[in-house]
């Protein structure tokens, strides 16, 4: 990426790092949260309780599940910072403009190739 500063990486990249510390966070708390909720279901005897707690253990194993998927987008963002391909569109191979970079340090397409992306989603939808 051709920032105009090396600051803007650096930016970035510590923002990308802390997003890192918190799913890290949210991914240790639905654990804990799923755990909690299996130890709850084994001391229980009520049918709708044992129900409940198991639909809990799904939405929070769900949940872990995103995070752990914004956590492989972050490390694949880093990636492209230490390779110096960091804010390439990867559909068109364009520059990605620094705005939106700094707005969704995930971005992996530029304005352009997203919206066309979409397009194409929405017509074969409609097929």
């Amino acid at each position: 990426m051709k920032m105009k500063e090396k600051t803007d990486l650096c930016v970035l990249s510590k923002h990308l790092i802390a997003q890192i510390e918190d799913k890290l966070k949210q991914w240790h708390e639905n654990i804990e949260n799923a755990h909690q909720a299996e130890v709850n279901i084994e001391n229980s005897s009520e049918f709708f309780d044992q129900a409940n707690r198991e639909t809990l253990i799904g939405l929070e194993i769900e949940r872990a599940k995103r995070n752990q998927k914004v956590l492989n987008e972050i490390r694949a963002a880093l990636k492209k910072i230490k390779e110096g391909t960091y804010g390439i569109c990867e559909e068109s191979g364009e520059t990605i403009e620094a705005k939106r970079l700094l707005a969704n340090p995930l971005a992996r397409y530029s304005i352009e190739a997203q919206q066309e992306m979409e397009n194409e989603m929405r017509a074969r939808r409609r097929n």
